[in-house]
């Protein structure tokens, strides 16, 4: 089965089910389709954050240690979902609070952190 490619992957998110494709092209130039393989992370806990994600496929899950120093599952983040929004737009902070690893093989369109202000 071929690969979904990145413009495929953008037209079928409920995120922008709104927005015509011109409206979409624009708005996601700037983005970058990353693959990640299962058990991969895309950053860790005290990380800068530095970008912005939108889930495309697979399962993100966003852990943190506890002070027994095991992990605790925060959320689970699926197609169509982001990540670090929130941090950038509301300045909740420099760094990441959790750590993120994809539970499968995950794709994921990745933008610099100042995109979201644009």
């Amino acid at each position: 089965m071929p690969q979904a490619s990145y413009p495929d992957i953008i037209d079928n998110l409920a995120l922008f089910s709104g927005l015509g494709h011109a409206e979409k092209t624009e708005l996601l130039r700037d983005g970058r389709m990353y693959h990640y393989k299962r058990g991969e992370y895309l950053f860790h806990h005290g990380d800068p954050i530095q970008y912005f994600y939108i889930i495309c496929s697979g399962t993100v899950q966003l852990l943190r240690a506890n002070r027994d120093g095991d992990h605790v599952t925060t959320d689970l983040v699926i197609p169509g979902k982001t990540i670090c929004k929130d941090e950038i737009f509301h300045h909740h902070s420099n760094y990441h609070q959790v750590s993120a690893l994809a539970v499968d093989e995950v794709v994921a369109v990745q933008f610099a952190a100042g995109w979201l202000k644009k």
